[in-house]
């Protein structure tokens, strides 16, 4: 709903540190194979909602996965 959109655009700066923050402690291996990248996308879903401060995020897609 529209309500929800505005929530998580709102805290977006919010919600993009955390992940970063994240993202950012992990190693190569970390994200390798599909079990460790289905275990990230719940860890993002984790960090998001607690990033807005309640349970609207229900899932995760990555589009792009690019390990450097």
């Amino acid at each position: 709903d529209q309500e929800s959109v505005l929530l998580v655009e709102v805290a977006m700066v919010p919600i993009r540190d955390e992940l970063l923050k994240h993202l950012s402690s992990l190693t190569a291996a970390d994200t390798m194979g599909p079990e460790k990248r289905t275990e990230l996308q719940k860890k993002m879903v984790e960090l998001t909602n607690h990033a807005i401060g309640d349970e609207l995020v229900k899932r995760v897609f990555f589009t792009e996965f690019v390990i450097q």
